[in-house]
């Protein structure tokens, strides 16, 4: 993920929203809302990675992340994602 740029973007939350806060507050904020109520935490990371034109965060700006990612990385490279993103739960 890192020859795509991955980590520049999130990094401290100026473009999208923080990396290390992610895991923990994807359930909170984003699986409430109605539009994600029947998706895990991994479904939303997959779709926020492969069609991140579906649901922008608010206060962010919409056009940030390329919307080619899901042609560019393979099934691994978004599991390594995830699985990254996991290594920031808390609970």
């Amino acid at each position: 993920a890192s020859l795509l740029g991955c980590a520049g973007c999130p990094s401290g939350g100026l473009v999208a929203p923080a990396t290390e806060e992610q895991w923990n507050d994807i359930p909170m904020s984003r699986l409430s809302l109605d539009q994600f109520a029947d998706y895990t935490i991994e479904q939303y990371i997959i779709e926020s990675i492969v069609a991140p034109g579906e649901y922008i965060v608010p206060g962010y700006a919409a056009g940030a992340m390329p919307g080619d990612f899901g042609t560019r990385m393979s099934v691994q490279d978004i599991a390594d994602v995830i699985a990254y993103l996991r290594t920031y739960d808390t609970e």
